[in-house]
């Protein structure tokens, strides 16, 4: 697991590794940036790391009446979902 988001509503260094031999979680280096939401890929021995988010989140979106299309987010309104 890499990143994630804190009870702050901020995003995580945090990175987690599972061992599936032992059946347990344990902490890895920490990632160089607070980040929720990154699509990550492994191939073979190496873990890809592209897009996510940094910085607060905010759950609140406007959508239109007329259809379930988002306007936004409240404090950024040029993202669209």
């Amino acid at each position: 697991m890499i990143g994630g988001i804190g009870t702050d509503q901020q995003g995580s260094k945090v990175v987690e590794i599972f061992d599936t031999q032992a059946g347990r979680w344990r902490l890895g280096p920490s990632f160089p940036i607070p980040i929720h939401h990154p699509n990550v890929a492994a191939v073979g021995s190496k873990i890809y790391v592209a897009g996510g988010c940094h910085g607060a989140i905010n759950r609140s979106r406007r959508r239109r009446r007329s259809s379930n299309r988002s306007l936004g987010n409240h404090n950024d309104p040029g993202h669209a979902d």
